[in-house]
């Protein structure tokens, strides 16, 4: 061997429920990941299965509750040592709307590795603006957070300040976009 040799590989299975009218929305999401790096030095090979499970309620036009559950289990061999844990993430956020174009919002995290008997929190505030119908920027700040590689990119727990953007793509909006741009 000449240098490194790395291979990665990802299978995801999706799952949605939105039914045209209610109250709720759950999107759930199964990774199988693989990755498998040689150096001169060292050999890593793991696999980790990743299941995020989100789930949105809306009671009324105003306001949004939003709960996440997080599971993923890891299978890793560095050099001749193998090493195995269970980690799963609980998360919830509440957002009001203050007028149309105006939203405030609250944020938890909590990340439990069962191996390892740790706890890893992240919470704090944001504030959001629609900059057009169906698109919004938040700018938030975690008191405390966390990193994840598994967790963390999409649900912003890393500690300090993040910029957040949303975009609402169904059938409709899909629709007026190709309108707009005169397709």
């Amino acid at each position: 061997m000449a240098g490194n040799d790395k291979t990665d590989a990802d299978l995801r299975l999706g799952l949605v429920y939105r039914p045209k009218i209610t109250l709720w929305i759950i999107l759930d999401r199964l990774d199988f990941l693989f990755d498998d790096e040689r150096t001169l030095t060292t050999s890593m090979r793991g696999s980790r299965a990743v299941n995020n499970m989100n789930a949105n309620y809306r009671p009324n036009k105003k306001m949004q509750l939003s709960l996440q559950y997080g599971a993923k289990y890891v299978l890793e061999r560095i050099d001749e040592l193998d090493y195995s844990g269970f980690t799963d993430l609980i998360g919830i956020e509440g957002r009001y709307d203050i007028t149309r174009e105006w939203d405030i919002g609250i944020r938890g995290s909590l990340l439990h590795s069962w191996s390892a008997d740790q706890l890893a929190y992240s919470y704090g505030p944001s504030i959001g603006y629609n900059v057009m119908e169906n698109a919004w920027v938040s700018l938030g700040y975690n008191l405390a957070g966390f990193k994840d590689r598994d967790f963390s990119a999409a649900n912003y727990t890393a500690e300090g300040p993040y910029v957040q953007f949303r975009f609402k793509f169904d059938q409709n909006s899909v629709k007026e976009g190709l309108k707009m741009m005169g397709r």
